[in-house]
């Protein structure tokens, strides 16, 4: 595998993902600055088809953004997620919740505002996305949302975090 910043890429025609690889994934997760890490199944971002196994933790913040033309799947290995959709105005619009004895995947259409928030200590998901993403321009990034790694970026996730699950920070 060749590493990325914040990611692992396939470089193998077989890949099989186990208990040693995912708990490796989700060490990096709980290690690294973001509080996530991806283990990448395809094997360059110019592929048709990106999918991922994600770990995140309850301090990720993957800024809400959408894929316009392109439509992705979640699908839950471990932990519970709850994914948040946004209005055009950045309102709630929705929150599912995967994993647990709830739900356990979900599709969404193109051009829905999203952000993927942790319940867990670590949640991983499988994500399947249409590519190409080579330079980064699948997602469109919420202009009413604070950048990753923004001043801003944290007392909005604690915010968000109130709001969907009544509690400040993290489980």
């Amino acid at each position: 595998m060749r590493e990325a910043a914040g990611a692992l890429f396939n470089d193998q025609s077989l890949l099989e993902v186990g208990p040693e690889l995912l708990a490796m994934v989700k060490e990096r997760a709980q290690l690294s600055m973001n509080g996530r890490f991806r283990l990448c199944l395809h094997h360059d971002p110019g592929d048709a088809i990106q999918q991922m196994m994600i770990a995140c933790t309850p301090r990720s913040y993957s800024a809400p953004h959408r894929h316009p033309g392109r439509v992705l799947s979640y699908q839950m290995v471990e932990g519970r997620l709850a994914v948040v959709l946004f209005d055009d105005a950045g309102g709630i619009s929705r929150r599912i919740h995967l994993g647990g004895d709830g739900s356990f995947c979900l599709w969404l259409g193109a051009s829905q505002w999203y952000m993927p928030l942790a319940e867990t200590d670590v949640s991983v998901f499988c994500e399947v996305l249409q590519g190409p993403n080579a330079r980064g321009e699948a997602a469109e990034w919420a202009p009413w949302a604070p950048a990753e790694g923004s001043a801003e970026a944290s007392a909005y996730l604690a915010d968000l975090r109130l709001q969907v699950f009544g509690e400040r920070g993290t489980p």
